[in-house]
Order: structure tokens, then sequence, then C-alpha cells
């Protein structure tokens, strides 16, 4: 009898790490699925080319006259990896650049470096970016690198879009958003709220993008969590499809226990 229980709570162990497992290989798919581009594809686009991409190289191009489209894939790269050693021709491009896009991805990536010039660019560029799209993303890194909620405003424009892309940006953003609630003077913002309004979306891909963010928007902020909580365990069991379903699972795996905190 005793060896049978404990072969039962190997078993059920064994069962909560695989989950756990599977939920983190979830979380790491749908962020470089929420990423539109990343460092490897750029620099297999840039090798295509004939382009080196080591982080010297990757410099060149950026201060080089080659088209934009290859500057802008070499700061993507140089952006993805983190390159303090990048900061300088950054500068330059958003300094002199006539390209408006070369400017915005080079702010981008400042910010990310945590350089105040390029967090200050980034939220004098934003508001006339032309696309929303544009906006949202540079909402998410303004929030992210420089915790500055200035772009909350076109990110609810993209939790009620028709365009089901948007929507789906919209998710990944509001999770930069999630550690200012309540602490953000400038703006009254409430992604807490827009998260669980996005885990109705009628589009299932949303809704698994919300389940699996959940437990760590939770963990990080000042979220409803037993109301989540419980739209969380609805899904699990009651959603139409079998995917949401088990993503829901996964995020009950890893809910945090907020009584410990």
């Amino acid at each position: 009898m005793e060896m049978n229980t404990s072969r039962l709570r190997r078993n059920a162990a064994s069962r909560t790490l695989c989950s756990v497992l599977l939920l983190q290989l979830a979380l790491a798919a749908l962020a470089a699925q929420d990423r539109a581009i990343d460092a490897p594809w750029a620099e297999s686009r840039l090798r295509e080319k004939g382009i080196k991409t080591d982080t010297k190289s990757l410099i060149d191009v950026v201060l080089s006259n080659r088209e934009s489209h290859e500057r802008w894939l070499a700061i993507e790269a140089l952006g993805m990896r983190r390159e303090a050693a990048a900061l300088d021709a950054l500068r330059h491009v958003l300094a002199t650049s006539p390209d408006r896009e070369l400017k915005q991805e080079a702010a981008g990536v400042l910010a990310k470096l945590g350089d105040e010039g390029g967090k200050t660019a980034l939220a004098r560029l934003m508001p006339t970016a032309a696309r929303l799209v544009e906006r949202v993303g540079m909402a998410a890194s303004l929030a992210q690198y420089a915790d500055n909620p200035a772009g909350y405003t076109f990110v609810l424009q993209a939790v009620t879009s028709k365009d089901s892309y948007l929507r789906h940006m919209a998710a990944g953003a509001l999770m930069s958003f999630v550690p200012l609630e309540g602490r953000a003077r400038r703006a009254r913002i409430d992604p807490s709220r827009q998260l669980l309004r996005l885990l109705k979306d009628p589009d299932p891909g949303i809704r698994k993008t919300v389940a699996l963010h959940l437990p760590a928007a939770v963990d990080k902020g000042r979220f409803p969590g037993p109301e989540a909580k419980s739209m969380i365990e609805k899904l699990a069991k009651e959603d139409t499809e079998p995917d949401v379903r088990e993503c829901a699972r996964l995020a009950l795996v890893a809910w945090p226990d907020q009584g410990r905190r």
C-alpha cells in the first residue's frame, strides 16, 4: 500500500513537472511568435545577401549607405543581441537619418539598451508613426524599458480593433504595462482589465495567448488574481477549442500562490 501511494505521488509530481515544462515551452514559442522579427531571422536574411553578421560588420552596415531594409535588419539584430557596442552607431542613425523607419528602429533599440536619448526619441516619434501596429510596438517598448505609459491609448485602440492581428499584438503589449498599473502618475491604465477582456476574444489564438501570459501577469502586477483564475478555470473546462482548454490547464499549473507573497 505504501509503495503504491509513493508511486502515485511520484507520478503526480512527474505530471506536474511535465506540465510546467510544457508551459515554459509554450511561452517560449509564443514569445518568438509575438516578435515581428528575431535576431536569427534577421541575421539569416543578411547572410543570404552576403553580409557578415559579427558585431563589427553589423555596425558597419548600420552606418553604411546600403539600402534601408538591410540597415534595418542590422539594427534589429544588434538590438536582439543587446549589443552595447552599437550605441554610438544607433545614436548617429537617430540624429542624422532621414529614414523614418530607421529612426524608429534605432530609438527602440537604444531604449532597450537603457539609453535616455533613445527613450525620449521613442516617445517623440510614437504618436506620428504611420501605422497603429508601429505605435503599439513602440508603446510596449516605452512601457517596458522606460516605465512610461504614454502610449497606452494606442494599445487600447488595438484591443478594440476588428483586426485580429492587432488584438493579438495588444495582448502581448499589455504585459509591458501590467507592472505600471496603479503607479502610473500621468495616466490611468487598466492592462489587467483589458487582458481579461481579451480572454473572451472570439479568436482562439488570442485566448491562448492571454491564458499563457496570465500567470506571469498575476505574479508581477496589481492583478485581480481570483477573478482571473476563475475565468481560466472556466476556459479550461468550457472553451470550444481543445488547444485553448489545454493552454488554460497549463496556466493553472503555473498559477502563482499569491497568499505566499
